[in-house]
């Protein structure tokens, strides 16, 4: 997963990647979600509904997405998103979450 950045297609975006590098992989889901930071905490922004590749194929073994939300031009905050991956093998199913934020306020160029 990368940091929260601003997109020259506009808003904010991360991308997020589950991965498995032993084959077979029978499902790969990835989910997420994406807050900004305001004076009360994180304000939830957007999320993106688990999506589901199905193998055996390469893009069940590395999946990948981009959370890709709407920004006010000219604003400044610090961006947070959780990424969450599943994935199903013969020997079961196996799950990993992750983050990334800014440390600091980034500008919002493109809404």
């Amino acid at each position: 997963m990368n940091q929260p950045h601003n997109s020259r297609q506009g808003g904010i975006h991360t991308r997020i990647t589950s991965f498995r590098r032993i084959l077979p992989v029978s499902a790969n889901t990835i989910s997420a979600k994406m807050y900004r930071s305001r004076w009360y905490g994180w304000e939830k922004i957007g999320d993106i509904a688990p999506r589901t590749v199905y193998g055996p194929s390469n893009y069940a073994q590395e999946h990948r997405e981009t959370a890709a939300f709407g920004c006010d031009a000219g604003s400044w905050y610090r961006y947070r998103t959780e990424g969450f991956g599943t994935i199903v093998v013969p020997s079961g199913t196996y799950s990993a979450a992750a983050y990334e934020q800014n440390d600091s306020e980034i500008l919002c160029e493109h809404p």
